[in-house]
This record gives structure tokens, C-alpha cells and sequence, in this order.
């Protein structure tokens, strides 16, 4: 996955899916909105489709060069994932 925050609450993101439902769905584009707390918690919510809202609650380390993350909403799906900050020269 590919995430850009705008710095003011918003992001827009690329991914692959694969679900069994679902199937496989590469380089899915999607945006969605941040919150971000004064103890670098943070919540984000995506929807990728009608009716379909995923929410992730994270936390940022190391000075902002790492997220780690939980997914929370929908209630069936729990995935975790760490994301390291890449700076392109």
C-alpha cells in the first residue's frame, strides 16, 4: 500500500486486495480522512465502495518514520501492518 496524507486530515492511498469474497483487486485507489492526536495515536477511515467503511486505528513512532496499525471496523476483518516512511531523493 501507498499512503500520501495532505497534512490536513485527508489522504489518498493505493493497494491490493485479495479477499475470499472478493477475489483479487490490484492497485485499488481509494482516499479517505486522518485524525491525528496530540499523543500520536491517530484514526483513519477509508471507503473503498458504497456501504463499505474501514477504519484503522494507529499509532506513530520514531518521529513519524513508522505507523503501526490495527484494523477496527468491519467488526469480520483484523489486520495488523507496520508502514515505514520511504523518503524518495
Amino acid at each position: 500500500m501507498v499512503r500520501n496524507d495532505d497534512g490536513e486530515g485527508q489522504f489518498r492511498q493505493i493497494d491490493n486486495v485479495k479477499g475470499s469474497i472478493s477475489g483479487t483487486v490490484p492497485d485499488r485507489e481509494g482516499f479517505g480522512t486522518c485524525q491525528v492526536n496530540a499523543d500520536c495515536s491517530a484514526v483513519a477511515r477509508l471507503q473503498p465502495g458504497p456501504g463499505i467503511l474501514i477504519e484503522e486505528r494507529l499509532v506513530i513512532v520514531d518521529e513519524g518514520r513508522e505507523i503501526r496499525s490495527a484494523t477496527m471496523l468491519p467488526p469480520p476483518v483484523m489486520v495488523t501492518g507496520v508502514s515505514r516512511k520511504i523518503d524518495v531523493h
